[in-house]
């Protein structure tokens, strides 16, 4: 198989603007066995070079290196790659100003120099290294601006009980010319031991003493501020087969924080736990026991108002009972009991609350239930005083339910309903009744019918003042609404809706007449089962102003390969929106009409053209009858020849391209 040794391109570009009048581009690839050379260089003229550069990589090296040759500016640059090590060095210059760099990186290193104009930074040298056997790292940095800075860290040991490490910074800034970090950990005779500290200054740091066995744990620190000058902390505990003994102390600056003792046992189904301890100077005792149905805490605290704290509670699954007692120093005592007995349909069941806050002093609430396949009664009590409460009382008699309330409230001191059932099915009667202080506020009467897809209702709903009645009728496409009402303006109201559909056809219309409204009517149809077939339409009557006639269509048709849209979208007679689209295998048109004065007109137009060698397209675009733009491109491949051009115009300017490629 042929295999060129060379390529060359050569890129010619002419502009209409007077900073870049005339670009001249050329790069050049070599093809050989053991190395790979490419070189490029950009002018604006012959007399005026840009840029040149040049690329080789050999097996064991990758040398870059880019120039500017400009009297005013320069950019020099070179690299170099060998297995894990890479060097770089460049220079750049803006009249007699220079920066310079120079960097190397190895595997485990990096060093850096840097050499700029800039005040304070005229030098800077950077070097780091790093290894992992033993876990070591270093860092040294040097600027003229800037006083020496270094770090280094080390780690050594395998596990957590074996870690010995160091970390140093050193800088010239005020208070922090050396910090210091260093850890060590040490095990002896199932103790293990930890030491750390962090100095930032020579004198001022944190140390850390740490302690830890089967039985106990110590933790010691030392600070310079004098509000935590020491503290010391212990914890100490002993785990038998049913008790676990704890008592732990806190001491800060020598002075106790706290001082606890608790005790743990679990015997069986029962927890229990004691203890006892002090905050400062002020003590705390808790005794607290545990079964499967019961609870008792006693709590002495320094608290004003609960110095004693007795709580106690007990539940019995028997017959679903429980109670909690509650005393305090400051809170009157709290008593809680209930007790729920019978199954759901004949529930009776009660619950009591007692405590010392007017207005609650007595809270008690009942319920009894009773119940058969006849009839049914329910009763509800719920006192908050002795004499103030509210009273339910619910009953069922075959299909007749009723209802009665009593309160309290004047404006609620009774209230009594009643629902009643006659009939079967398909054919159903509802009465109802419901009065608020002896007085009616709706009689209801409902009749229902069903017959299998069609389905009709009448009811009213009246009282001596007003009277409501409602009609109502549907099928499986119609549906018809009558409501009379007193209500000014809604004193008669129809509402009509029906929906059709087959195969390629559907439609729905609405219609709706109000005393206060003028009629709303609502027409929208469908046909086609596929795009290029699609005919509908959509129409709003209304008597609002603007919204009197709002109509929407659209219409799709194709023709010897050529598919044409029409959208219309009116919202009066004469305002609205139209769209004519056409599609064809080469080209795209869309036209668009408006009110609104910026957009009245709008055309867009594209052409193209695919063939195997060649591409075209033109596009084309008015707004107004105003040109916007005008653009042509096209491809060509001869051989191996590519060849581009272009025209892009609008209203003020025009630009061209044009691009030749061949191998060499």
């Amino acid at each position: 198989m042929y295999r060129p040794e060379s390529m060359y391109l050569n890129v010619e570009l002419q502009t209409p603007f007077n900073v870049i009048p005339h670009l001249n581009g050329r790069y050049r690839h070599d093809f050989k066995t053991d190395s790979l050379t490419s070189s490029a260089y950009l002018a604006l003229s012959e007399n005026r070079p840009l840029i040149n550069g040049n690329l080789k990589i050999t097996q064991e090296i990758v040398d870059i290196s880019l120039n500017t040759p400009q009297n005013r500016y320069s950019v020099n640059a070179d690299m170099k790659m060998k297995d894990d090590t890479y060097s770089l060095s460049g220079n750049a210059a803006i009249g007699e100003k220079k920066i310079t760099i120079a960097m190397e990186k190895t595997p485990s290193s990096i060093n850096i120099n840097l050499d700029t104009p800039i005040k304070g930074y005229e030098r800077t040298q950077i070097k780091a290294s790093a290894s992992r056997k033993p876990y070591h790292a270093a860092l040294n940095i040097q600027t003229s601006y800037l006083f020496d800075i270094e770090f280094d860290a080390r780690l050594t040991g395998q596990r957590f009980d074996e870690l010995d490490g160091s970390l140093t910074l050193k800088t010239g800034l005020y208070n922090l010319r050396n910090i210091r970090i260093s850890m060590k950990n040490d095990k002896n005779f199932g103790e293990l031991k930890s030491h750390v500290e962090a100095f930032w200054t020579d004198r001022n740091g944190i140390t850390i003493d740490a302690s830890l066995t089967k039985t106990d744990c110590s933790l010691t620190v030392s600070t310079p501020w004098e509000s935590l000058r020491t503290a010391y902390w212990h914890v100490k505990y002993d785990s038998l087969y049913t008790d676990l003994v704890v008592a732990t102390n806190m001491k800060i600056n020598k002075e106790t924080v706290y001082d606890v003792n608790l005790k743990v046992n679990i015997f069986g189904d029962t927890f229990s736990l004691s203890g006892n301890g002090a905050i400062r100077r002020n003590k705390i005792s808790l005794v607290m026991v545990i079964t499967p149905f019961s609870l008792n805490i006693n709590l002495v605290t320094p608290i004003r108002g609960y110095e004693k704290t007795h709580i106690q509670a007990s539940v019995s699954r028997t017959h679903y009972h429980a109670a909690v007692n509650i005393q305090t120093s400051y809170l009157s005592e709290i008593d809680f009991d209930a007790r729920l007995t019978g199954r759901i349909l004949d529930l009776d069941g009660y619950l009591r609350l007692k405590t010392g806050f007017d207005n609650l002093r007595n809270i008690r609430m009942s319920i009894q239930n009773e119940n058969n396949h006849e009839e049914s009664k329910c009763h509800i009590e719920a006192f908050f005083t002795e004499r103030n409460g509210m009273t339910i009382h619910l009953s069922r008699t075959n299909m007749d339910w009723s209802v009665s309330v009593s309160t309290p409230w004047k404006s609620l001191q009774t209230a009594y309903g009643k629902i009643k059932y006659t009939g079967r099915y398909p054919n159903w009667i509802v009465t109802t009744n419901m009065k608020i202080n002896k007085e009616t506020i709706y009689d209801v009467d409902l009749e229902i019918d069903i017959d299998h897809d069609k389905f009709s209702l009448f009811g009213t709903a009246a009282n001596e003042h007003k009277k409501f009645t409602l009609t109502m009728e549907k099928t499986p496409f119609t549906l018809n609404i009558n409501l009379e009402t007193p209500i000014r303006g809604y004193e008669n109201t129809q509402i009509k809706v029906s929906i059709s559909r087959r195969y390629d056809h559907a439609a729905m219309n609405i219609n709706i007449q109000a005393s206060y409204i003028s009629e709303i009517d609502f027409d929208a149809r469908l046909t086609g089962h596929r795009i290029e077939d699609l005919d509908g339409s959509l129409t709003l009557k209304t008597g609002f102003d603007h919204l009197r006639n709002i109509r929407m269509s659209i219409k799709n048709e194709r023709n010897l390969g050529e598919l044409r849209s029409h959208i219309e979208a009116f919202y009066t007679e004469r305002h609205g929106i139209t769209i004519d689209a056409s599609l064809t295998k080469t080209s795209l048109s869309v036209s668009l009409s408006t009110p609104l004065k910026l957009l009245r007109t709008a055309y867009g137009h594209v052409k193209y053209d695919i063939r195997s060698t060649n591409f075209g397209v033109a596009t084309h675009l008015k707004i107004n009858e105003e040109t916007l733009h005008d653009v042509g491109l096209e491809t060509r491949f001869f051989g191996d020849t590519f060849s581009l051009y272009g025209n892009v115009a609008n209203r003020w300017k025009k630009f061209t391209l044009a691009m030749k490629i061949t191998p060499f």
